[in-house]
C-alpha cells in the first residue's frame, strides 16, 4: 500500500528542475576538437580511435571516451583539448 500511495503522490506533484551553475572539475578532460586549418587529413586519428568517434575528420563528442590517443598521434597537433563548457 505504501508503494501505491507514493506513486499517487508523485503522479500529482509538480516536477521542476533547478538551474545549477556548471562547474568544471580538475579531472574533467574537456572536449577534443580538430583544427581544420592544421589538419592534413592523414587519417591516423580515425584509424586508431578506440571508440570510433571520428568520422569525416569530425569528432562525435557523445562517442568520445576522452582517451587522448587522437591528439597524441596527430603529426601536426591539429587535435586540441578545449576546457570550456557549452552553454
Amino acid at each position: 500500500m505504501r508503494i501505491i500511495k507514493l506513486a499517487l503522490q508523485n503522479l500529482f506533484t509538480r516536477r521542476f528542475t533547478r538551474k545549477k551553475e556548471l562547474k568544471v572539475f580538475p579531472e574533467w578532460r574537456g572536449r577534443y576538437e580538430i583544427d581544420k586549418k592544421k589538419c592534413i587529413k592523414c587519417g591516423l586519428c580515425m584509424k586508431y580511435c578506440p571508440a570510433f568517434a571520428i568520422k569525416d575528420f569530425k569528432i562525435i563528442q557523445d562517442r568520445c571516451v576522452k582517451c587522448g590517443l587522437c591528439a597524441f598521434l596527430c603529426p601536426v597537433k591539429a587535435i586540441q583539448v578545449k576546457h570550456e563548457l557549452e552553454a
